[in-house]
């Protein structure tokens, strides 16, 4: 079976600059709640973000994964 899955994101580095202090104006506490020391089950870090080929690739594979539909974070302010 073919899982698609929705709503992942990746982390351009030069979107994050640009837009890194409005960001953190709409939403101060976003880092603290979702980032990799929130204690959810899974939260990536910014290498995990940044990258679109090896380590996302074998995150897929490990979790049954055939497509994601990715959506750029920060790219909304």
């Amino acid at each position: 079976m073919k899982i698609i899955a929705l709503e992942e994101h990746f982390a351009d580095p030069a979107v994050a600059k640009a837009g890194g202090r409005e960001a953190q104006a709409l939403s101060p506490g976003f880092g603290e709640a979702f980032g990799p020391s929130s204690g959810l089950p899974y939260s990536p870090t910014p290498e995990v973000l940044q990258d679109l080929a090896d380590k996302r690739l074998a995150d897929m594979d490990a979790g049954g994964i055939t497509m994601q539909v990715l959506s750029c974070l920060g790219a909304q302010t």
